[in-house]
């Protein structure tokens, strides 16, 4: 999705969303809780950005950034793979191939285990 601004006769083009990005502000307000995949964790959308996407995690609710590319990845990820694993709870390495060795290249702490 493209956005624009029109200002004194000059076009200037803002942010170009991606897919994903868009789904996720349209299904998902900042502030809505949510369950981990496991089922035995919650987080929080706290809030959007142009840069990403910012989420608090765990029971402290680690304020967790999440650029949007890293995101929009994800697709690429999963595609053809079927089931892959999430990863691994509160620790800063990864498994191969895990959601959690995906999201690591752009923030180096836990963020998909629980």
């Amino acid at each position: 999705m493209r956005v624009s601004t029109v200002l004194k006769g000059w076009v200037m083009i803002g942010c170009v969303t991606g897919r994903v990005e868009d789904a996720i502000r349209v299904a998902v307000s900042p502030g809505e809780r949510s369950a981990t995949p496991s089922g035995r964790g919650r987080l929080t959308a706290a809030r959007y950005t142009t840069d990403g996407l910012v989420l608090l995690l765990g029971q402290k609710e680690a304020w967790t950034p999440s650029p949007w590319r890293a995101v929009e990845e994800v697709p690429d990820l999963l595609r053809g793979r079927g089931w892959i694993l999430i990863g691994s709870a509160y620790s800063v390495d990864a498994k191969v191939g895990s959601l959690d060795e995906h999201l690591k290249r752009f923030l180096k702490r836990a963020t998909a285990g629980s």
